[in-house]
């Protein structure tokens, strides 16, 4: 919610990612902040139609897993967060 409406001018409410609490509705899995980051990033430099290529979408979104994973060690919330 904090970075959508001023860099991306999208509404997004509490009610657009409670899902992705916990990993993914609390399976563990790849953490929600994670999703909706990439989500951000794929608002910003993704494509505008289905012709175009997704390199650069898919190339902001490799490093920044590589930050996730060389500051905390995982993508996965249960990793993460040790629950």
């Amino acid at each position: 919610m904090a970075i959508f409406p001023d860099y991306h001018k999208m509404n997004v409410t509490p009610k657009t990612v409670s899902a992705y609490d916990g990993g993914v509705a609390r399976t563990g899995s790849v953490c929600g902040a994670i999703n909706v980051a990439i989500m951000a990033l794929s608002q910003k430099y993704g494509r505008e139609n289905p012709r175009q290529h997704f390199i650069h979408t898919q190339r902001a979104v490799f490093e920044f897993l590589k930050k996730i994973v060389d500051e905390f060690g995982s993508i996965y919330y249960s990793r993460i967060t040790e629950c």
